[in-house]
């Protein structure tokens, strides 16, 4: 090939590259960007995945093993390999348990949890890797409200610190909180029991009212108070549990619950990972 034909190959392949990366650059530009949040199915177990608008991320609980890893590949970029967030509901297994695995892999700018202590070799490794990896760590309480900008902000209900003994019932001590975004908002309650819930309408009345509903405690009958669901008045209850658990999760008196105030019912172990999009004024499901 002549050198004056290398030079027009050459030409047409960059002005080609050229026009693909300014195709995704418009498109990026001019397609309006929403907050993603992904319930992801790890079985017998809970972890949550959000990315705001600008493209922060952070993920509520982490299931029990390191499943969420594989996960969290699918939602995030092959060269992202960093959160800016991390929250854990309680320190009971079944949330904490990918927790070690994404502390050593992943950049975490912050660690949150509700204050509860565990005498568990899994709740002190994931304090020692927190401290080894110098990851500013913080515990939540009510009244507390992050700003993640974009108009997106997480609103700690529970704990109320007065309220729970931290050394008691691990789920007593689990974090609620409601992710807000313009007109929608989300409400993820951990593993909270009924007298929680009874607590939070006394609390917040009104204002648990939430477009989508991250079930207690995986449809467990200890949780989902009727009362408390008709607080909510979700569109949709995801209810995050493994197939044929030997807990018998989801109860039928939740699920009855649930059906009352004609939510729609979504369950990980029957539909896998689900995908919901907000653009600050309605959700959808993806």
């Amino acid at each position: 090939m002549e050198k004056r034909e290398k030079i027009k190959f050459g030409i047409i392949g960059f002005l080609v590259l050229a026009d693909v990366f300014i195709f995704f650059f418009v498109v990026s530009f001019y397609t309006p960007h929403k907050l993603k949040v992904v319930f992801f199915d790890v079985g017998q177990g809970d972890a949550i995945f959000v990315e705001t608008p600008s493209g922060k991320q952070f993920i509520i609980d982490s299931g029990y093993n390191n499943l969420v890893l594989s996960r969290l590949s699918r939602e995030m970029s092959i060269f992202d390999r960093s959160l800016d967030a991390v929250f854990a509901s309680h320190p009971d297994s079944d949330h904490i348990g990918g927790m070690p695995d994404i502390l050593k892999d992943y950049s975490v700018g912050e660690y949150f949890d509700s204050g509860v202590e565990s005498d568990s070799a899994l709740y002190k490794a994931v304090n020692e890797i927190s401290f080894y990896e110098k990851i500013s760590t913080s515990t939540l309480s009510s009244n507390n409200i992050l700003d993640f900008g974009d108009g997106v902000f997480l609103e700690i209900l529970w704990p109320e610190t007065d309220l729970f003994d931290k050394t008691g019932d691990t789920n007593k001590g689990s974090l609620v909180v409601k992710l807000i975004y313009g007109n929608t908002s989300f409400l993820f309650e951990g593993d909270a029991p009924q007298s929680v819930e009874k607590t939070l309408i006394f609390k917040e009345g009104k204002e648990l009212d939430s477009d989508v509903l991250k079930v207690a405690h995986h449809g467990s009958k200890t949780s989902s108070l009727p009362a408390f669901i008709s607080a909510v008045t979700p569109e949709f209850s995801v209810i995050s549990a493994g197939k044929d658990n030997k807990f018998g999760h989801p109860n039928i008196e939740t699920i009855d619950t649930l059906n009352s105030v004609g939510t729609k019912i979504l369950e990980t172990f029957v539909s896998g990972n689900i995908t919901f999009e907000s653009d600050g004024d309605k959700v959808v499901q993806r």
